[in-house]
Order: structure tokens, then sequence, then C-alpha cells
């Protein structure tokens, strides 16, 4: 640049440029209110067949908690870091998965937290400047401009300040063997997390975390019955199909103090069956236009993951740099 403040480290990396918004603390948030997915009808989509019906304890769906963020007139979401209820090889997960726009001066977000622990997580909020209209008492400091006068630094306001990071991904799929024997399923998470050293090198109940969700996945079992024979002089046919599922998506826990993991978290859950007498066996063609041969063919239950290998990028800070 040919002007303006460009402040760097030891190791050449830059903190501030005048170029370059930086990230300010707005406020921390607790949950407003939280919920359990258990049926696609949850979210304005249809389970067809016979359903709902009775989810197993061996398909456990997380909690979702929803925050509210006030941020009048914004047009660039919040960056959210996670305060999590717990830290350890046996915390719960949690992650940001959804993000979006209510109003003209609110913002959503919402957090899947493992586990249906009905405390959720402590949310630290950020933006940059050019977002906010909050004022400070102080009247010392350093203040950044860019060449269009628009403050884009200012050490009054806590800025965002990194002390460890690294890029997760998820396990390859949630569950490792088999996925359910007879009408039981194994569909709760059984993968070994991946872990990932972040340098944070600090009480890992101080540390806050950003690594919001990208990866999701699927996992179903099914179960086929049929019989056939004489009742009454009389010949009948009867069969069953079911499906139970779960959705995940990818989550994350501090671990120890300069140590992060990723793992994944159930979403969604639910069963879904169709019985029918002195037909056709239920695997063998079309019920109600929804084809029931065959794994792929189970849309949206199939057995699948998306952006498993796109790497997360984590930022680690302190909450006690903005308590």
């Amino acid at each position: 640049m040919a002007y303006g403040l460009k402040v760097t480290n030891d190791s050449g990396q830059v903190l501030i440029d005048s170029d370059l918004f930086s990230y300010h603390f707005i406020g921390k948030y607790s949950s407003a209110s939280s919920h359990n997915h258990t049926y696609l009808s949850d979210l304005g989509g249809e389970d067809y067949w016979d359903s709902p019906n009775t989810i197993d304890s061996n398909q456990t769906p997380g909690r979702v908690f929803v925050y509210s963020i006030t941020l009048p007139s914004s047009t660039k979401p919040p960056m959210c870091f996670i305060k999590p209820t717990n830290t350890g090889t046996s915390a719960r997960y949690s992650s940001v998965i959804r993000v979006w726009k209510y109003d003209t001066n609110t913002w959503k977000v919402w957090v899947l937290q493992s586990s249906n622990h009905t405390t959720g997580p402590m949310l630290y909020a950020f933006s940059t400047m050019d977002q906010t209209n909050s004022t400070v008492s102080d009247t010392y400091g350093l203040q950044t401009f860019n060449s269009s006068g628009q403050v884009t630094f200012d050490s009054r306001r806590k800025p965002l300040r990194i002390i460890g990071a690294a890029n997760a991904t998820p396990p390859s799929s949630p569950n490792s063997g088999s996925l359910g024997s007879g009408t039981t399923p194994y569909l709760n998470v059984n993968a070994t997390p991946n872990s990932y050293t972040t340098g944070a090198n600090t009480t890992a109940s101080d540390q806050i975390y950003y690594c919001p969700s990208l990866a999701s996945a699927c996992n179903e079992h099914e179960l086929g019955r049929e019989e056939s024979g004489f009742s009454n002089w009389s010949y009948y046919t009867w069969s069953r199909y079911d499906i139970w599922w779960c959705f995940y998506r990818s989550a994350f826990r501090i671990s120890a103090n300069n140590t992060f993991q990723s793992n994944w978290s159930v979403y969604m859950a639910g069963h879904i069956w169709k019985a029918q007498v002195s037909g056709s066996f239920l695997g063998l063609g079309y019920l109600n236009g929804i084809p029931v041969v065959g794994a792929t063919q189970h849309y949206p239950y199939s057995d699948a993951a998306r952006n498993q290998g796109e790497a997360n990028s984590v930022l680690i800070s302190k909450a006690s740099y903005y308590d």
C-alpha cells in the first residue's frame, strides 16, 4: 500500500492493516431457545410412509440452540466463537450449523451440541466496524482508517485476538462397523475423533473457538420382512419395510490446552416404515411413487457424506480477553 498503517509481528504476520476491516467484539450471547429435530417434517419436509414412529436409543439427536444477535442494518453475518459447556476428551461436541438474517436488525444462529444436554454453549460474537454503530466512552487509543474514511480498527473496542489455529476435518464416517441388526439400529456416532494441535497453549476452559460446520452425512439401517401362508382356509401375504436413519453434522471440541478435536454429531433422526397385506413384497416395487429398492434410492436416507474432506479453518481465542 502507498499510504496507511500496517503492523506486523516478529514472524512477519500482519496484525493490523488500515486497508482491511478487523473484527471487534460485539457481545456474548446465551441461547434464547433449544430443540431437537427428529423428523423431516420439523423442517417443512415430508416423512412419507407410516411415520413418525419411535426412534431407537441408538439414534439420539443432539440439541440445537438458537441465538439472536442484534446488528442494526448489517449486511455481513457476525463471526461467532463458541465457549463450550465443558472441555476434555469426554466433552460434548458443538458447532455452528446455520447463520441467517432474520430481520433488518437481527441475525439468528443455530449451534448443534451432541447429546440432549439442555445447557448450551455461550457465543462470543465479533463484527467489523462498518457493521456496528455502537459507541465507547474511552477517549484514547488507536484507530485506523481506509481510503474511504471508514474506521477499520479501533483498539477501544476489544479487537479479535487469535492465539491458536488449525485445519480440521471430521472422520470419514460417523460410524464404523455394522449400522444395525434386525430391528435394532446402530446409528449413534462411534467414530474416533481426529485431533489437531492448535498452538493455543493456554487453559482449555478459557478457550473459545471459531469453526463452523461444513460437513454433513447420513447413515441408515434397513429391514425388510415378509410372510405368506394359509389362515382360515385363505392364502395371505404380509410384508413390512423399515428404515431407521440419522443425519449428522461435523462438530468440534477442545480436548486439552493445546488440542482440538473434530467428529460428528447427530442432527436429525427418524424411523419410517410401511406394511401391506395380500400384495407383493414391498422391496420389489414402488410405494406411492417412492422407490423402495436399493440404498441409492432411499433419498434422502442413503448412506453418504458431503464436504467431509473439506478442511475447516479453526481459530482459537480466549474468553477472558472479552469478559
